[in-house]
């Protein structure tokens, strides 16, 4: 029996900048408060039900900018 060895990283950068890309896009779902699945699927359903990323940032920048 031959053993392989078993990483959780990609081979290609592809894979790579894809990983990265899920990776900050769940971090930017977790500062916003929405569940990453959620908005995820919102996106991939099309069902427009979540707020957009860049809608919801520029909202909490204009409010925290507002406030004094």
């Amino acid at each position: 029996m031959k053993w392989r060895k078993i990483s959780g990283g990609t081979r290609s950068d592809l894979g790579k900048d894809c990983r990265d890309g899920f990776a900050s896009l769940k971090k930017t779902c977790r500062k916003l408060g929405i569940s990453f699945w959620d908005d995820l699927g919102d996106r991939i359903k099309q069902l427009g039900t979540v707020p957009l990323l860049p809608d919801l940032i520029r909202e909490r920048a204009q409010a925290a900018s507002a406030t004094p």
